[in-house]
């Protein structure tokens, strides 16, 4: 996957990706460096089109640690995935980065 954009809103880092075709995808996996300890919460977003998403993954609960995620779900087509990365520090700067993007079909 190629990374097509990325955009910090001080309390979400959203990390656009994009497939050379659309595929069947049913694994995301991908590494979270964070530059605090604050708690983060994770949500993915699938696209064939890249303008009409749906949602793969909320995971609301809010986690302190990086490291390497794993998401399996019920297979899907699509071109594009979007990683939102959302502090639940209100008012506060958040840093660190979604990298190391691996999407698979089991």
């Amino acid at each position: 996957m190629k990374i097509k954009d990325t955009k910090n809103t001080g309390t979400q880092i959203i990390t656009k990706w994009k497939l050379n075709i659309i595929h069947f995808i049913n694994k995301i996996e991908f590494r979270v460096t964070l530059s605090n300890t604050f708690d983060y919460s994770y949500l993915l977003k699938s696209s064939c089109d890249g303008e009409n998403w749906s949602e793969i993954e909320n995971c609301s609960q809010f986690d302190k640690k990086g490291g390497r995620k794993t998401f399996l779900f019920e297979r899907r087509k699509m071109k594009y995935l979007t990683i939102v990365i959302e502090s639940n520090r209100p008012n506060g700067v958040i840093g660190g980065t979604a990298n190391n993007v691996v999407a698979t079909m089991l």
